[in-house]
C-alpha cells in the first residue's frame, strides 16, 4: 500500500499577515474605484464659461482633449476644450493624489478623447495664450477616459478652424486649406468639434429663435411669449459666437436700417440697366445678376437685406395670384423674393384660391386641370377655399449669408446635396 502524501504545512505567521495586507489593499482599492464611479456619474460637471467662479475650488470639467505635452515623468500639460472653450491642465507628481504613472497615463491620452477631469482651479501668473482662457488653469487630482478616441485621426479639428476659400476665389488666389471641404464634411463629426463649428450652430439656434418670436408675437400660434425684445440682433445676442467666426471669415457687419428696400421686379430690372445689364422686361435674374442687384441695393439704400415683389406671372407657378386678376393682359404677380447679401433667402407669394381662376391658370398653359396629378389639386377648390398665401425660407441659407461663408454646406451639420447623402 502506498504511503499516505504528508499532511499540507499551515501558512506562517508572516504570510498570514502578508496576505490580510494585500486583501485590505484591494478592498481600499476597490472601494476607491467604486468612489470614482460615483462621482463619475453623479456629481454636476462644471461649465468651462464659469471657471473663474472656481478660483481654489475643486470641481468637475469634462471635455475633448486636444493635445498633451509630457515636460518629464513627474510633469504633463494638457489641452482640453469644451464648446467655444479651451483650457490648460496641468498634472504633476505630488505625491499624495498625482503618481509618476498618472503623469505618464495622462500624457498618452489620444487627442479627441472624452474626459472627465477633478482638479483645482488656480489663477495662473502668466497669460496662457495656447487656451482660450488664459487666466486659469486645473491643477488635476483625477483624471476619467470616458471615450478614447481611436488614432490616427482622420482630421484635427484645428484644421477645421482655417477659412475655405469662397467658390467665387480665384484659383490662382487660392492657399491650400489644411482640410479641404470634402474632407471635413466625410468626417463631419470630427469637423463639428471646431469652435468655429459650434458658433455656426449657436447662432444657427438663435435665427430659428428669432423667426419663431417674430410670427408668434404675431399671432401665429402662440402658445407662449418669450421675453426677449426682437431690437436684439444676432449681432448682439451672440456677440461671442459671432467675433469668433468673425476672425476666420470676416464678413462685413450686416447692414438693417428701419425701413427696409421693397422694390417691384421692374424696379430691379431698371436698376440692373442703369449699372449697364442687359435684361428683358421679364427675363428671370441669374445669379450673377442678383448678386449685382445686392451690391446696388447696397449702394443705394445702405441695406444688405431687401425684398423683390411683383414677378411676372410667366417665372411663377400656375396657382400663383396675378397682381390684378381681373386683368388679362396683367403680366405680373403677387409674389416676392427675400435676399440677404445678393443672394434669395425665401420664395413666396399669395396663392390662387378660387376654383375658376385655377382652372383658367393650368389651361393657359396648355395643361388640362383633370389630367393625373393636377385633378386631385384642382378639385380641392370646387367647394371654396380661403384666400391665403406663404414662403419659405432657407435656414441654412440666412445664416451662411449673415456670417459671410464661403459655402452654405458649412451651415449645415450634415449636408445633403445630389452628390452627397454621407455620413
Amino acid at each position: 500500500m502506498a504511503d499516505a502524501p504528508p499532511s499540507a504545512q499551515p501558512p506562517s505567521k508572516n504570510a498570514l499577515k502578508k496576505a490580510a495586507k494585500e486583501a485590505e489593499k484591494a478592498k481600499k482599492k476597490a472601494g476607491q474605484a467604486q468612489q470614482h464611479q460615483e462621482e463619475l456619474q453623479l456629481r454636476q460637471k462644471q461649465d468651462l464659461a464659469d471657471v473663474g467662479e472656481w478660483e481654489d475650488k475643486l470641481c468637475v470639467f469634462r471635455g475633448a482633449l486636444e493635445n498633451a505635452r509630457v515636460q518629464s515623468t513627474k510633469l504633463a500639460f494638457l489641452a482640453m476644450s469644451q464648446g467655444l472653450h479651451s483650457i490648460q491642465l496641468v498634472v504633476a507628481e505630488d505625491g499624495e493624489n498625482v503618481s509618476r504613472q498618472m503623469v505618464k497615463f495622462a500624457g498618452d491620452i489620444p487627442s479627441e478623447s472624452l474626459c472627465v477631469v477633478h482638479g483645482l482651479v488656480k489663477r495662473t501668473t502668466e497669460k496662457i495664450k495656447s487656451a482660450t482662457i488664459q487666466d486659469y488653469e486645473i491643477s488635476v487630482q483625477k483624471i476619467f477616459v470616458v471615450s478614447k478616441a481611436h488614432t490616427p485621426l482622420p482630421l484635427q479639428p484645428a484644421d477645421s478652424e482655417r477659412a475655405l476659400p469662397s467658390e467665387e476665389t480665384d484659383k490662382e488666389d487660392i492657399t491650400s486649406p489644411l482640410a479641404s471641404l470634402n474632407t471635413r464634411l466625410n468626417n463631419r463629426v470630427l469637423d463639428l468639434r471646431a469652435k468655429i463649428n459650434h458658433s455656426i450652430f449657436i447662432l444657427k439656434d438663435g435665427v430659428d429663435s428669432l423667426f419663431q418670436e417674430f410670427l408668434r408675437g404675431r399671432g401665429f400660434s402662440i402658445w407662449r411669449r418669450l421675453s426677449m425684445t426682437m431690437r436684439r440682433g444676432l449681432g448682439e445676442r451672440y456677440k461671442r459666437e459671432t467675433e469668433l467666426i468673425g476672425k476666420v471669415y470676416a464678413a462685413q457687419p450686416f447692414k438693417l436700417p428701419e425701413n427696409v428696400p421693397r422694390l417691384r421686379f421692374e424696379e430691379g430690372i431698371a436698376i440692373l440697366r442703369e449699372a449697364g445689364e442687359e435684361i428683358g422686361d421679364y427675363d428671370d435674374l441669374t445669379t450673377p445678376q442678383e448678386k449685382k442687384l445686392g451690391k446696388l441695393v447696397l449702394e443705394k439704400y445702405g441695406s444688405d437685406f431687401y425684398t423683390l415683389n411683383q414677378f411676372p406671372q410667366a417665372l411663377r407657378p400656375f396657382y400663383t395670384m396675378p397682381s390684378s386678376p381681373t386683368a388679362a393682359d396683367n403680366p405680373y404677380s403677387n409674389s416676392f423674393d427675400m435676399f440677404m447679401r445678393g443672394q434669395e433667402i425665401c420664395s413666396g407669394a399669395q396663392r390662387v384660391h378660387t376654383y375658376e381662376l385655377l382652372v383658367e391658370r393650368i389651361r393657359a398653359l396648355g395643361m388640362d386641370p383633370q389630367q393625373d396629378g393636377l385633378r386631385d389639386y384642382v378639385d380641392g377648390f370646387r367647394y371654396g377655399c380661403a384666400p391665403h398665401g406663404g414662403g419659405g425660407f432657407g435656414l441654412e441659407r440666412i445664416v451662411a449669408f449673415y456670417l459671410g461663408l464661403p459655402n452654405i454646406r458649412l451651415a449645415s451639420l450634415f449636408p445633403r446635396d445630389p452628390t452627397r447623402v454621407l455620413p
